[in-house]
């Protein structure tokens, strides 16, 4: 069958853009949300405190890198990794939602692995 907009094919480097900077975004906030929370909660026991901070960390980092297109494919497995194990890692119960935007982040990340950086990346598809 045929594309029904076979001319919007010519913009198929915009994808990975876009799909990059939602899923940087979404790392970025969830990450702030990860370090906030930890600092608020003083019954936790410290080392799983630094656990979680460190982890909160990596998603500010993982976010950051995949808003600028640097090491795009790195930071998109390490999102992977990241996205994985929230729900346990984080000792919380976690809504539904979250659990799903969780879920999409880390299919974005796999596809981000597989489709590269896109356009306006500081990474160029060799």
């Amino acid at each position: 069958m045929l594309s029904l907009f076979p001319d919007l094919l010519t913009y198929a480097m915009f994808a990975p853009l876009l799909l990059r900077a939602t899923a940087g975004f979404v790392f970025v906030l969830f990450g702030i949300r990860t370090v906030s929370a930890v600092r608020s909660a003083l019954e936790i026991r410290a080392s799983v405190r630094t656990g979680l901070y460190l982890f909160g960390i990596g998603k500010i980092g993982v976010g950051m890198f995949l808003c600028l297109g640097l090491y795009t494919q790195a930071a998109a497995l390490v999102g992977f990794a990241l996205s994985t194990p929230t729900g346990v890692l984080t000792g919380q119960r976690v809504g539904v939602h979250e659990r799903i935007v969780e879920v999409l982040l880390a299919v974005i990340c796999l596809a981000l692995v597989m489709l590269g950086p896109g356009s306006f990346a500081i990474d160029l598809p060799l």
